[in-house]
């Protein structure tokens, strides 16, 4: 088996030279975009919950009637 003792191979190692920051924050950057992902999420749902909590515990519209002997 031809390079089986090597980890990288000679791509790999010149990738990894050249974008530094992709493997160093490698085994934290997959959490801190799940949490992030999550509370954008969880933010999200509660603005539309306060946006949509008025419009479905609003009183029903007076009619008509009620509206011209209250005039």
């Amino acid at each position: 088996m031809v390079g089986a003792k090597y980890k990288y191979t000679l791509y790999e190692i010149t990738y990894q030279q050249r974008n530094p920051l992709r493997y160093a924050n490698a085994p934290v950057k997959k959490p801190l975009i799940l949490i992030l992902s999550h509370l954008l999420a969880l933010g999200a749902g509660f603005a539309l919950g306060i946006y949509t909590l008025p419009i479905l515990t609003a009183p029903d519209a007076p009619t008509s009637a009620e509206v011209s002997r209250a005039a």
